[in-house]
């Protein structure tokens, strides 16, 4: 915050040698969907951490966001933990550790025995990173969004299943809105969904040598775009062939992007801290 703070007082935010926010990878938006009962009650109960943003699903890639829907419907039953490491990378693990204490079904999808998993009352372990399909945005410091694409190399050594597998899985077997706000047969074609946005999006190209990467940047400042593909299913091979796509243009001044505050302006003090503190603390 401090860091911010100084490059906001001296105009450095969304200025050329500056910080800049990257446009987001514009994946294709998940269809809407029906809460049912338990889903709204879910998303009004307080959450264990103290956060009250929607979900820590919300983080996660692309792929898995919808799922966060399932995880509201039955969150106050039982949790969900993908591949979080919460006691090793968290100051103060006792938190959690009562956290987790008080919740009466665990269930980890980690392919590796961590911390969180120990916890767990039940495993239901993922593939490893070289057995599975991931999807991975990453936003460099000249403000270009990247999309990677993660697929396996190998076959699972063990009865292992991806995660979203699973969850499509207990989504059918829950019939009614549940079932409708998953509409595909496999992880995969939740990917596919996604991806045909950054196609749809006319921007950008697939990963290329430095030359061909120059020259895409080239045309599109000059209001250009001619990708090396032509079609969805050019542009999917490519992807599985190159490893992931990039915009590599910044567009400055787009303030409805970059300032993403209700002032739509830089703001020196963090907003949601400033509503969560006691009352000799507020800043009003």
């Amino acid at each position: 915050m401090a860091i911010s703070i100084l490059n906001g007082l001296v105009g450095n935010i969304d200025a050329s040698g500056g910080i800049l926010i990257p446009r987001p990878v514009p994946l294709q938006t998940l269809p809407s969907f029906g809460k049912d009962p338990i889903a709204q009650k879910g998303l009004q109960a307080k959450r264990i951490d103290g956060e009250k943003k929607p979900s820590s699903m919300l983080q996660q890639p692309y792929s898995l966001r919808k799922m966060w829907f399932l995880e509201n419907r039955i969150a106050r039953r039982f949790s969900f933990f993908i591949t979080r490491i919460l006691f090793f990378s968290n100051p103060n693990p006792d938190l959690f550790s009562k956290a987790l204490s008080e919740i009466p079904l665990i269930v980890s999808f980690s392919p590796y025995m961590d911390d969180t998993t120990s916890f767990a009352d039940l495993v239901l372990p993922d593939h490893t990173p070289l057995e599975r399909w991931q999807d991975d945005s990453v936003f460099l410091n000249k403000g270009f969004p990247v999309f990677g694409i993660r697929q396996p190399v190998i076959e699972p050594l063990y009865q292992t299943k991806a995660t979203g597998d699973v969850l499509l899985q207990i989504s059918k077997s829950l019939g009614g809105e549940i079932e409708k706000a998953f509409p595909w047969s496999d992880f995969k074609e939740v990917l596919l969904y996604g991806i045909r946005g950054v196609f749809d999006a006319k921007r950008g190209d697939t990963f290329g040598l430095q030359f061909e990467q120059s020259w895409t940047r080239l045309l599109q400042r000059g209001g250009w775009w001619a990708p090396s593909y032509k079609t969805f299913e050019e542009f999917w091979k490519q992807l599985q062939e190159k490893g992931g796509w990039w915009d590599p243009v910044y567009d400055f001044r787009e303030w409805d992007r970059v300032f993403r505050t209700p002032s739509k302006r830089f703001q020196f003090y963090a907003q949601t801290l400033d509503q969560t503190l006691p009352a000799p603390y507020q800043k009003s």
